[in-house]
């Protein structure tokens, strides 16, 4: 069955260009040269993808892709811009309005393999077996009402006390927001969320209060707790490791919508373990014990992994996609479905030095290329890590 792709862009000349380049595929092509003939054919056309020019009149690109992202979740969103438009951009993959931006002029091999990358990870994001066990989960975790006051409040609210007030009524939330806002990257040092939230910023809380809303829904689960807290402890540190990494080691700084990818990169095995109960935690424990890829040991029991259910569940909640990524792929960060490699490669490192700091165990694959493709270190990178203190993961 042929993938329906919509081009929406006022310049004639560009939409030709396109459609010429897409002539020989098997991508079926339809054009609108407004956002609003996009909106009609929308309504009349099932659509897989939406490739939209960021300038247009009376309703520009990003406006549109935000309309369509409400009406019409499930489409694939890429917007097509200048480099002068950086900022909107930002905006536009910090609020998950596009999932992939291509600037112009844009390079016809790019962007061939761009649409080939997003369709293929969302055929394994949507495979039948995957969408059984998520289907037959007797749960499925939601976002409690208390995120989404909190979140409400940072949208229309500017007064720091009063979206600390917010926060401090979950106490589940408020703790885990606390313990990351006073880690050794954040350094906010205080029992106070007014503080916390003032040092850290706006950003950073919207994304540790949507995280932690979410693990604390699993931390919440009567199976296994002591194999949870080990999750959360991981993936708390990864955090923090992720951090020191753009902090010391990078030399630029981390886009504010890749915050979340090392806290939730294992996200898959706790709702596996919340799903699945005893039955997985036995699977965890026997990998451990026999020194197996958890990753093999899932796919033999239940034919997926936790990187697929992870990767479904952030792209579900609609995380942006350099974070669905991380999920998907942070055992083989040069997959070739990859897009967003240094995202995926970042998480990669951070998860293997998390789980060998914390003296847990892991077999699944190291790939040590990543620190050649980051330009970092390794004996710099281990180096650093001796300052690192284990004590508030505890």
């Amino acid at each position: 069955m042929k993938r329906t792709l919509l081009l929406v862009d006022d310049e004639r000349q560009v939409i030709r260009s396109l459609e010429r380049l897409l002539m020989d595929t098997d991508y079926r092509v339809l054009s609108a040269l407004s956002a609003q003939q996009g909106l009609e054919i929308l309504e009349k056309e099932t659509i897989n993808l939406v490739m939209s020019d960021m300038r247009m009149p009376e309703m520009d690109g990003y406006e549109f892709l935000n309309i369509v992202k409400e009406r019409y979740p499930h489409v694939i969103r890429i917007m097509l811009t200048g480099y002068s438009e950086e900022n909107v951009v930002l905006k536009a993959l910090e609020d998950n309005t596009v999932k992939v931006y291509l600037f112009k002029p844009w390079k016809n091999e790019e962007l061939m393999e761009t649409l080939r990358q997003i369709f293929e990870t969302y055929d394994l994001l949507n495979s039948s077996q995957l969408l059984e066990i998520i289907n037959n989960a007797s749960f499925l975790p939601t976002i409690e009402d208390a995120y989404w006051e909190i979140i409400r409040a940072m949208d229309h609210e500017s007064d720091l006390s009063k979206i600390a007030s917010y926060i401090e009524k979950d106490s589940a939330i408020a703790s885990k927001v606390l313990r990351l806002a006073n880690s050794a990257y954040y350094g906010a040092r205080t029992g106070s969320l007014h503080k916390a939230v003032t040092y850290i910023g706006l950003k950073h809380t919207r994304h540790l209060v949507r995280s932690t809303a979410i693990i604390g829904f699993f931390q919440g689960s009567h199976h296994a707790r002591s194999l949870m807290q080990r999750l959360w402890k991981q993936a708390a540190l990864s955090h923090r490791l992720y951090h020191h990494l753009y902090q010391h080691h990078l030399n630029h700084k981390m886009p504010e919508n890749n915050i979340p990818a090392a806290l939730l990169h294992n996200i898959g095995v706790m709702f596996l373990l919340g799903h699945f109960g005893e039955g997985y935690a036995t699977l965890l424990l026997q990998a451990d014990e026999k020194k197996l890829a958890l990753e093999e040991c899932e796919r033999q029991a239940y034919g997926n992994t936790h990187m697929e259910a992870g990767g479904y569940l952030l792209s579900w909640w609609n995380f942006p996609f350099p974070v669905v990524e991380a999920a998907l792929y942070h055992h083989a960060p040069f997959d070739h479905r990859v897009i967003n490699t240094e995202v995926t490669a970042a998480v990669h490192l951070v998860n293997r030095y998390s789980h060998q700091l914390l003296g847990f165990p892991q077999y699944d694959g190291y790939d040590d290329r990543v620190f050649d493709y980051l330009g970092v270190n390794q004996q710099h990178f281990e180096k650093s890590l001796e300052s690192i203190s284990l004590e508030e993961e505890a």
